[in-house]
């Protein structure tokens, strides 16, 4: 700005084509006039070289669309003020100097293009702002006059003047009365529509920050992340706008609004990742000066960052600080959710490999000598009878009579550890098995069940056992469970006419909660208790037959 103000200066208080002749001799004027001629002259060309110089300094410190602004106002300038000096060699004495004019005018046209190249594309002096207001309050005038026109005017012209020969007070008080009525709606639809043609379909910073005062100021639920986002492209015309969540040392995307839905994914990246340059823009967002996350956004390769879109960038992530702290305890939180339920997970597959082991060593173990004990005393049978030891034979009966209750009572044991009819064939077969045993009084109906992992299947089979021997020691005369596999769930409903306090199905529901599901139990007047119980089952889970 300061070139150009120096080359005007200079332009003005001389012929602009005749710059080097004004200090010759025989065109110096005489007293005072020629000393404000020199003087100006010399200030003017001093000041164009400090702006020069001025330039050059904030060219070097300056970055994007800043530097393309300097650029243009700079060839311009430059350009001018060359002109200033070569245009006076083109004139001589039997010359008009038409040629030298004719470089001046172009020159100052180029200054001139120069000028409106760095307004309308690089946004110089921000611009937008001026042109709608402008935009809106010439709108508003136009209004007004019209107005006027219509209420004072035109019943003038039609009936005539008054006594008086004007108008009288009733037209123009009834004028500004409407006006008055008129002019906020007004103003209100003429700006909307000036922000419509200066900005696009994008919106005014001033509605973007209001919107985030009002919106995001406290929240930190749903889909805050993304609709900042959405308000930032909105604000901005950015292409991609991103809401970045600080986890450890890394920027995670928690928020994204892109243009191109086919657009590249965002991946995270360390804290200090993020750059700055033409098109390009970030900035931290930070709360009790601890810093929570960054947004971002990304414009066109045809439209800058602009200082308004950095200006509203850097409002918006001091506005957001309080939502993305929000944000960032509540991943905590869900984090800690996720740990204590591997945990809960971990401990159950422990709980269920020891089950595991406990049968497969009273398989091979234990019950493995009780039989071989039974085979021996088969044969002690025989050699009883043989020698004919009656009453020794008839003892020895008796003894592998109890010898096969024992065998009986570990393989019961060893199943009820963990039965391996529920890993061979699955969730139905088990419990058909429990069915027919009757020592539970046990009624099973299966629907839709397919197989399903180790862990699902285990649960709910413990569940249903659980519950149905509890009953059974408290005096139920009958349990039913149905089992029923529905749209990614396993539903499990069990009534039974024993009491059951919801304290004493601690170990079973917290199997299910751990696999991620629900259980409720009901009483109801008659002494009927109803236990409900939901698992999920989704198909990255299902194994097949």
């Amino acid at each position: 700005m300061a070139i150009t103000v120096g080359a005007a200066t200079t332009a003005v208080v001389q012929n602009p084509w005749t710059t080097l002749s004004i200090i010759s001799a025989e065109n110096t004027l005489p007293g005072m006039a020629g000393l404000v001629i020199d003087t100006a002259f010399a200030a003017s060309s001093l000041g164009a070289l400090l702006a020069a110089i001025s330039l050059v300094v904030r060219y070097r410190g300056s970055t994007g669309v800043t530097r393309s602004q300097i650029r243009w106002i700079a060839v311009g300038g430059s350009t001018f003020i060359a002109a200033l000096v070569i245009v006076p060699n083109f004139e001589t004495a039997d010359d008009t100097g038409a040629l030298g004019a004719a470089l001046g005018v172009a020159a100052f046209l180029l200054l001139t293009v120069s000028y409106a190249i760095a307004i309308a594309k690089y946004r110089l002096y921000e611009i937008d702002v001026v042109i709608s207001k402008s935009m809106t309050y010439l709108g508003l005038a136009g209004v007004i006059t019209a107005l006027y026109a219509v209420i004072v005017v035109g019943p003038v012209l039609l009936i005539g003047r008054s006594d008086d020969g004007g108008p009288g007070l009733v037209l123009p008080i009834v004028a500004t009365a409407v006006v008055a009525v008129l002019f906020e709606p007004i103003r209100i639809r003429l700006q909307r529509q000036a922000n419509l043609l200066v900005y696009g379909e994008r919106s005014t910073p001033q509605e973007v920050l209001s919107q985030v005062t009002a919106r995001f100021t406290d929240d930190s639920a749903g889909t805050a992340p993304d609709d900042l986002a959405q308000l930032l492209a909105e604000g901005t015309g950015a292409k991609q706008a991103v809401v970045w969540l600080r986890i450890g040392d890394t920027l995670q995307p928690e928020g994204i609004w892109q243009a191109d839905r086919d657009a590249a994914l965002v991946e995270p990246v360390p804290t200090d990742g993020l750059v700055d340059d033409q098109f390009t823009a970030w900035r931290p967002v930070q709360h009790n000066e601890h810093l929570f996350g960054a947004l971002s956004v990304t414009k066109p390769r045809n439209d800058a960052i602009t200082p308004t879109d950095a200006a509203l960038l850097a409002d918006v992530a001091a506005g957001a600080g309080l939502l993305l702290r929000n944000i960032s305890l509540n991943r905590q939180l869900e984090a800690r959710a996720r740990e204590l339920r591997e945990s809960r997970r971990r401990l159950i597959a422990a709980q269920d490999a020891e089950r595991h082991r406990l049968e497969r060593d009273l398989h091979d173990g234990a019950q493995q000598q009780v039989v071989a004990l039974k085979v021996k005393l088969g044969i002690a049978k025989t050699v009883a009878e043989r020698e004919g030891a009656a009453d020794v034979a008839a003892h020895i009966t008796a003894l592998a009579d109890d010898t096969q209750q024992a065998v009986d009572a570990l393989r019961s044991v060893a199943h009820g550890i963990y039965p391996p009819l529920l890993e061979s064939e699955g969730l139905e077969a088990a419990l058909r098995a429990v069915e027919r045993s009757g020592d539970q009084k046990l009624m099973v109906e299966t629907s839709r069940l397919i197989r399903y992992s180790r862990g699902i299947e285990a649960a709910v089979y413990f569940l249903v056992t659980d519950i149905a021997e509890r009953a059974r020691r408290a005096g139920a005369s009958f349990t039913r469970a149905t089992i029923t596999g529905e749209h990614g769930l396993i539903v499990i409903d069990l009534v039974t006419d024993a009491t059951i306090a919801g304290a004493d199905l601690r170990l079973v529901t917290d199997r299910i909660e751990t696999l991620g599901g629900t259980t409720r139990l009901e009483t109801s007047p008659d002494g009927i208790n109803r236990f409900i119980g939901r698992v999920p089952a989704t198909e990255h889970e299902l194994e097949p037959a």
